[in-house]
């Protein structure tokens, strides 16, 4: 025992205050090997009985129930139980890291005359964090409802003390943002109003990786080159419906494979990320979108994916105030967005709409319309099937506002008809007018009219709703977890909130068996 004495001694009168001589006598005495967070934060000077913690840890969480919930990726729930004194509990007191059971192996016996005479316990390999094949995931879809890589969701959280909700985080607000920022990749996703809801959703999503650009549309996949002068707008390179690239499964270094219900593209110089998407093409287009990355890859992380540090409190600064909100310099989009107005008649669009020539569809019209001229704005367009070019639609750009002010204002459409337009005529509907071989689509009296984008209005949901949701979201085994809170998030956006709810909730089960796939397909997916 002497020379385990001599070693206490040693080391306590190294010890750079009481406090410390105090903790380090109380864990020798009682044989104290590796202990958890919570157990070394406690202060036991005045005996084993007598210990105090010696400091508290607030942190935010976007649990209301006092009680323990979900915990970030890497860690697991201690006590689902745990009740906390009438507060939020903390991921202190309610989870611990995740770690593989340990295992003991035999005491080891110094030799004789070393001062620790067969006193050493038994010793224990250091704990460490078991390797990972899954991939830290961020989920963006719905309206967009936004699930960070640490496992904050947008639609419920709070931040510096205040409580945010649909109404008021950004995912939820017209506009283009960074869903992912860092210094290997981007990952933009345009945000918009559309039929069915009303608030944004994932409209468009773009990827850039050097000096090379994708973008994902519901009906169509873009590729350009920064800097390009001869075709700055790029090319159209693939359709809808998640097929993929119209020629093979690459195009510069990206790569582009169909998967499960939606598409991954991927990038050859950051292998470490794998964009999921799934092209919604119906009357109310949307790209749904799941960003995959290796666990500790990327750096100068940023976006309202988070910075998958693992903590889940810190990525709520990412979802607020603008803070990822993409400026009109900095964007990778295109045109301005747009909407499926309705069909038109030849007498509707006869005067004030300016020729644009003959062009593959919508949204090729669009760009055309994005603006001729430094002053010439155009938030409105038609497409018909083209009379010179087969396959081809003709384009048609206006400013029904504008026209109001000209001469020709009693013959020009009236900005109040886009309202009375008819939903289909003849072969004239929002899927075919929209379709990338909508020429192919189109009937010779078929006018498709285009409208740019409105701005959302997102619709107040009363307590009793959310009540009824909730009870409605809760007993649809579907969700579980916080995808119940988005649920009903959705649902008090939608125009039909059952449909809604039966729309997310097949939803949820393909984005979780897709989560499966990926991560068993992860590395043989770059060479298909």
């Amino acid at each position: 025992m002497r020379g385990l004495f001599a070693f206490v001694t040693s080391v306590v009168a190294s010890a750079d205050s009481e406090e410390e001589v105090g903790l380090l006598q109380q864990r020798l005495s009682v044989g104290e090997g590796i202990k958890s967070d919570v157990e070394l934060d406690m202060d036991c000077r005045q005996g084993p009985k007598n210990c105090v913690k010696k400091s508290t840890t607030t942190t935010t969480t976007i649990e209301e129930n006092p009680s323990c919930g979900t915990c970030p990726r890497g860690m697991v729930v201690i006590n689902p139980d745990l009740q906390c004194s009438g507060n939020p509990c903390s991921v202190r007191e309610c989870c611990t890291r995740a770690t593989k059971p340990a295992t003991t192996t035999p005491a080891t016996t110094t030799p004789k005359g070393a001062g620790f005479e067969d006193t050493e316990p038994p010793t224990q390999p250091p704990a460490t964090k078991p390797p990972t094949t899954v991939p830290d995931e961020c989920r963006i879809w719905g309206d967009p409802q936004v699930t960070s890589f640490d496992r904050l969701i947008s639609a419920k959280f709070t931040c510096n003390g205040k409580f945010y909700d649909e109404t008021e985080a950004d995912s939820y607000k017209d506009g283009d943002y960074y869903l992912l920022k860092s210094s290997e990749i981007e990952v933009q996703g345009r945000f918009g109003a559309g039929m069915g809801t009303t608030r944004s959703m994932g409209r468009e999503v773009a990827i850039n990786v050097g000096s090379e650009i994708m973008q994902i549309k519901p009906h169509s996949i873009w590729y350009r080159k920064i800097g390009d002068t001869v075709n700055p707008d790029g090319t159209e390179v693939g359709a809808g419906d998640n097929a993929g690239l119209t020629s093979g499964s690459t195009i510069g270094k990206f790569k582009v494979v169909p998967f499960g219900s939606g598409l991954v593209v991927m990038h050859k110089d950051v292998s470490t990320v794998k964009v999921w998407m799934q092209q919604v093409g119906n009357a109310a287009p949307a790209v749904q979108t799941v960003i995959y990355k290796k666990s500790g890859a990327l750096t100068d992380l940023s976006g309202l994916c988070g910075n998958a540090d693992g903590v889940t409190d810190n990525d709520c600064t990412e979802m607020i105030g603008g803070a990822n909100k993409v400026e009109k310099d900095a964007s990778f989009f295109m045109a301005a967005p747009f909407d499926f107005a309705g069909c038109a008649t030849a007498a509707d669009v006869q005067w004030e709409w300016r020729t644009m020539g003959a062009c593959s569809n919508a949204d090729t019209c669009a760009l055309k319309c994005k603006g001729f001229g430094a002053h010439l704005y155009y938030p409105e367009f038609y497409v018909k099937k083209s009379v010179q070019i087969a396959d081809q639609v003709d384009c048609y750009c206006a400013n029904l506002e504008a026209s109001q002010t000209t001469a020709w204002a009693r013959f020009a459409m009236k900005p109040s008809k886009l309202k009375q337009l008819a939903p289909t005529s003849g072969t004239c509907s929002a899927a075919h007018c929209a379709d990338i071989k909508s020429g192919t689509k189109l009937g010779a009296t078929d006018y498709c009219v285009f409208k740019e984008k409105a701005k959302a209005i997102p619709k107040v949901c009363t307590a009793a709703e959310k009540e009824s949701y909730t009870v409605k979201c809760t007993a649809d085994d579907k969700f579980t977890g916080n995808a119940i809170i988005q649920c009903v998030s959705d649902m008090c956006a939608s125009d039909d909130p059952d449909g809604q709810e039966t729309t997310d909730g097949d939803l949820m089960v393909e984005l979780n068996k897709e989560s499966v796939d990926i991560a068993a397909a992860w590395e043989s997916l770059s060479s298909r």
